[in-house]
């Protein structure tokens, strides 16, 4: 357990059109397909393909739900 809370969570492992909250970085992120691939959303824009070594990010997040 970390001293933040949320899951370790490999971000690619995630579907597109997931929402979360980095808990232990606090930025809000969320999973995309561009061109056909899938990728990070960091914030407010910056994209991260989710390929090669970024395939193996690992996050402590909480999912967001949609009302």
């Amino acid at each position: 357990m970390n001293k933040y809370g949320g899951t370790l969570t490999k971000i690619s492992t995630l579907e597109v059109g997931t929402k979360f909250y980095v808990v232990n970085g606090a930025w809000d992120g969320e999973v995309v397909e561009k061109d056909g691939i899938k990728q990070l959303i960091v914030g407010r824009g910056r994209t991260i393909p989710l390929t090669g070594k970024n395939a193996e990010y690992e996050l402590y997040i909480d999912i967001k739900k949609n009302a």
